[in-house]
């Protein structure tokens, strides 16, 4: 951004009128943070049911337990 916009009054190179930048950086930003919020969500969701579905395959309710539960089970099947 320093390099497009030319310092002091007078402009040699760069963006002759900078402020014209903000409006779509804003909405950018906007958009990316919406994008961000929405996919935290969806993955808290989606760990929240592998952590529910885990629980009805091993018959436990803490979730590190399941995983633990789950290998076991799986290697006394193999």
């Amino acid at each position: 951004m320093f390099l497009m916009c030319s310092t002091g009054s007078r402009v040699l190179t760069g963006l002759q009128r900078p402020w014209r930048v903000l409006p779509p950086v804003f909405l950018f930003s906007l958009a990316m943070g919406g994008l961000c919020i929405y996919t935290t969500a969806v993955t808290h969701y989606g760990l929240q049911e592998l952590c529910i579905k885990l629980s009805e395959i091993t018959g436990s309710t803490t979730y590190v337990i399941n995983i633990n539960n789950y290998s076991k089970k799986k290697k006394e099947i193999l």
